[in-house]
């Protein structure tokens, strides 16, 4: 107790889990570290108890995801572009698209908790945010400067 989200690591965090939820979340974030260029971090989210981990491409989020008592939640933060290139997208399951669709915009950002309940899971957001990488980068395997969402860091 008594860690902040800047004494703790996400590796740490991870492994205190119970199962399944650490077999998920260890899972989803090997998944989307291998998607490249993505580094790891504690924020605090003010919406939850506890530190999230997050992932980021550059200083821009991916995502980040909540640790619940049974399962995973991913959150994606999607401009009103990236939402409609992950609606007409073929390879993002029908439920995650559906998600995104009833999603409320505030502003011009959506932010879509996807939830991963079974090992299964973990691919269809991977393919999501497969989409996010993409965007970020530019859609090239060079990082180029990301465009989506700013963070609180570039306030500090």
């Amino acid at each position: 107790m008594g860690e902040t989200a800047r004494e703790r690591s996400v590796e740490a965090l991870l492994d205190a889990q119970p199962e399944p939820t650490r077999s998920l979340a260890q899972a989803v974030r090997s998944r989307v570290l291998a998607l490249g260029g993505v580094t790891e971090k504690m924020i605090v989210d003010y919406d939850v108890p506890e530190d999230s981990p997050a992932f980021y491409v550059g200083a821009r989020q991916l995502c980040h995801m909540h640790l619940e008592r049974d399962r995973v939640a991913a959150t994606v933060s999607l401009g009103r572009e990236l939402t409609f290139e992950v609606l007409r997208a073929k390879d993002v399951p029908d439920g995650i698209r559906g998600l995104v669709e009833r999603t409320k915009e505030y502003g011009a950002t959506r932010w879509v908790a996807v939830a991963v309940t079974r090992p299964e899971d973990v691919e269809g957001l991977v393919a999501f945010l497969r989409h996010k990488h993409a965007y970020l980068t530019g859609g090239a395997d060079d990082l180029v400067i990301p465009r989506d969402q700013t963070t609180l860091e570039k306030f500090a």
